[in-house]
């Protein structure tokens, strides 16, 4: 569905609301309510609690199915710790764990062929000032790659968003579209605010793993408005031959510090130990076996509906009536606080 039939659908199925209380829900109001029952609905599908036969979604085919155009492949790029564990970053659009396997390099003879290579990361800081509507319009984002600055991305271009937006909506409404945008480009990802362990409020964070071609400059005025860091990492390089692929382990903090001081529940070159950490993926190896990378399966972030950039759901078309009904019940429950717990409940379940 388009999100102006989304928002039809709405409002036929709440028809019957208090009229005067529903007509003051505004267009970019009804979005967030659908956005909001997207992730609800995918969180009924990963969660086994969420279903009388206690099933993950890979257990039934049509949970599966509703998902299949979120599940991502990633290969993702291990770094080295100060102990004997490694760590990997998740992807901008990373949402939910399904599975992973680290390519591990073997050697029963210990690791001697090993290097450690720095890789240097740039991230660009670009603060988005508050601006009026009228800055807004003419908002653009522009990359130097050495040569002077070169527009990207401009939001005069989009006729959805050329025609004025107003001030209030203005902010989110850019935020959205540059998230949506930048990232289909391959100059690096873009997040907003966080990314790692970086925190940067009212920031675009821009990373690239070229230390040349990352400068950005936000320019809804004549100032320029961005910095940058580099961090560097180090990831092992290795010229072992005995490389294979390996389900990894994924443990929660309790149980990984009892596996691995067990001397059968420890890590191994084919059952590597992993936990979820700061925002980390924490694998640990050994004197034997080492890795750089992993291969990560994935449930990523839907994109958003928006009724401005003319955004639908990318969810299965089948999944769009369900979509609805929680949004329909969620309005109905702010609307009439008598309700409010039964969905309060509800979300319980999903968490």
């Amino acid at each position: 569905m388009t999100p102006k039939e989304f928002h039809i659908a709405l409002d036929i199925q709440c028809q019957k609301l208090n009229s005067n209380a529903y007509s003051n829900i505004k267009p970019e109001q009804k979005d967030w309510l659908l956005n909001e029952s997207i992730i609800r609905f995918i969180k009924t599908r990963v969660n086994p609690r969420s279903n009388n036969k206690k099933q993950g979604f890979a257990d039934t085919i049509k949970r599966y199915d509703d998902l299949e155009d979120l599940i991502t492949p990633y290969t993702m790029p291990l770094y080295k710790n100060d102990d004997n564990t490694l760590f990997g970053i998740f992807p901008y659009n990373y949402f939910h764990y399904l599975s992973s396997r680290t390519n591990v390099a073997y050697d029963c003879n210990g690791l001697t062929n090993t290097t450690i290579v720095p890789v240097i990361q740039r991230y660009c800081i670009a603060t988005l000032k508050d601006a009026t509507t009228s800055l807004y319009d003419t908002f653009k984002i522009a990359l130097d790659n050495g040569s002077g600055f070169v527009d990207i991305l401009d939001v005069s271009t989009v006729p959805y968003l050329s025609t004025g937006i107003p001030t209030l909506d203005a902010k989110f409404i850019i935020i959205n579209w540059v998230l949506e945008q930048w990232n289909k480009l391959n100059l690096g990802i873009v997040k907003w605010e966080t990314y790692d362990d970086l925190y940067y409020p009212n920031s675009f964070i821009f990373v690239s793993n070229n230390i040349i071609d990352l400068t950005i400059r936000i320019h809804t005025d004549t100032t320029d408005n961005y910095s940058f860091i580099n961090r560097t990492f180090n990831k092992y390089n290795y010229t072992i031959s005995n490389v294979n692929l390996q389900k990894n382990r994924i443990e929660k903090t309790d149980n990984y510090d009892d596996l691995l001081s067990h001397c059968f529940g420890t890590t191994r070159f084919d059952s590597p130990l992993g936990k979820f950490e700061n925002g980390r993926l924490i694998i640990n190896h050994s004197q034997k076996f080492i890795s750089n990378s992993l291969e990560l399966q994935y449930i990523r972030f839907p994109r958003k509906i928006d009724i401005n950039l003319n955004q639908g759901s990318e969810l299965d078309p089948s999944t769009d009536d369900e979509i609805i009904g929680m949004t329909v019940q969620k309005i109905k429950a702010i609307l009439d606080s008598k309700n409010y717990q039964n969905i309060i409940n509800e979300n319980l379940l999903t968490e």
